[in-house]
């Protein structure tokens, strides 16, 4: 009986013993250095420093050194790195229930000792070398992140700047693709159907015939002919312009093109026009993209004119150049038009003027319309000249 009850007894303090081990009112004998040594609070809440470990002095300087990194518990935020760590363990009891068994206690190369509270953080184990110093390293990676936006920040900038400028130029590779197709079927007309047409007159003029008034029609008629092909192709390439593009330099004599077309548009549509030039000046020359893009649009007012006016009578003004600008006036006396319709934004089927401003926006030059119902237009080039 009394052997039952010392070992019911011993089994109680055991189970007693266990208890306050669990209970973490035990101190843990490896850090037992008396009442001079508690847990001494740090700058971070919820980790905890002990003095040197100095009794296990040999020990600590045998071991391998790693790094513990503390992260929050909650927000996975790097908190704080532990070089030179040579020992640890997770777990112990004492200092008045201040560490729990899920705690992590560490030992450093300079024999302290550090309690992690588990309900705070978390920590990782990584070799030395490893990962030295982790804000710095997310601090790099956020600057690389940085870096990597800008860059694409520029790339998009860049792209968009090369967008913008395609159009301008692909629309000059059409324009002189347009030019040389214009020119190519000009002297494709001029060299087959208008030189056929000659032969036809010539043949026509030689039939003997009873019927005079017959043959003269159809010498008429064919001379006719001759001189509409003639006219489409003079509007497809005019020989002063194609005489000037075919030249090596660039400085070509735009006024004298104008003064030309004038007095072409003239004999063919019997509107008459007169050219106002400063004779006392000098006027610029100009490259060979300007020119062609100036006379193309130049054509064209003179076109519509023709074709939608009514004019009986235009006049051309061209200003000496100013702040490097020359500016050129094409006035008639047509029934002009509401000039609202002639806005940008309902261009939508007019090609010819959608095509103008295109033309000279691409020269960096401008064209504006002026106008107003049974007044007449007033269109105003201005071209771009060198400084």
């Amino acid at each position: 009986m009394k052997t039952i009850s010392k070992k019911l007894i011993s089994l109680f303090f055991c189970l007693l013993s266990l208890s306050f081990c669990f209970a973490q009112e035990e101190r843990d004998p490896r850090l037992d250095y008396g009442d001079d040594n508690p847990l001494i609070k740090t700058e971070f809440d919820g980790i905890y420093c002990i003095k040197p470990h100095y009794n296990n002095k040999e020990i600590i300087e045998k071991e391998k050194p790693y790094i513990i990194l503390v992260y929050e518990k909650d927000t996975k935020d790097f908190v704080k790195s532990f070089d030179n760590v040579v020992r640890d363990w997770i777990g112990m009891g004492g200092w008045n229930g201040q560490v729990v068994p899920t705690d992590y206690t560490f030992i450093t190369k300079d024999y302290k000792q550090y309690v992690v509270k588990a309900d705070k953080y978390t920590i990782q184990i990584i070799k030395k070398g490893k990962f030295e110093n982790p804000k710095r390293t997310i601090r790099i990676l956020e600057t690389l992140c940085y870096a990597q936006l800008v860059l694409l920040l520029l790339i998009v900038v860049f792209i968009i700047i090369k967008q913008i400028k395609k159009p301008k130029s692909l629309q000059n590779q059409i324009l002189q693709i347009q030019e040389e197709e214009k020119s190519k079927i000009s002297r494709e007309i001029h060299d087959t159907v208008v030189q056929d047409l000659r032969a036809i007159r010539i043949g026509a003029e030689a039939i003997q015939t009873e019927d005079s008034n017959q043959k003269n029609r159809v010498v008429e008629d064919i001379t006719k002919c001759i001189i509409k092909m003639r006219n489409i192709c003079y509007d497809l390439s005019p020989a002063e312009l194609a005489d000037a593009m075919r030249k090596d330099d660039d400085g070509i004599d735009l006024i004298s093109i104008i003064e030309t077309l004038c007095k072409q548009f003239t004999t063919k549509t019997n509107i008459d026009s007169s050219i106002q030039i400063d004779k006392s000046i000098t006027y610029p020359l100009f490259d060979k993209t300007t020119c062609l893009n100036v006379v193309r649009v130049f054509q064209e007012i003179l076109n519509n004119i023709n074709k939608h006016s009514y004019a009986t009578k235009i006049i051309v003004l061209i200003k000496p150049p100013a702040e490097n600008l020359l500016t050129i006036f094409v006035i008639d006396d047509g029934t002009g038009c509401k000039i609202e319709t002639l806005n940008p934004k309902n261009l939508k089927n007019h090609f010819g003027i959608r095509n103008m401003r295109e033309r000279m926006s691409s020269i960096g030059g401008t064209v504006d319309f002026f106008s107003s119902p049974d007044e007449g237009m007033k269109v105003v080039l201005k071209i771009k000249t060198e400084a």
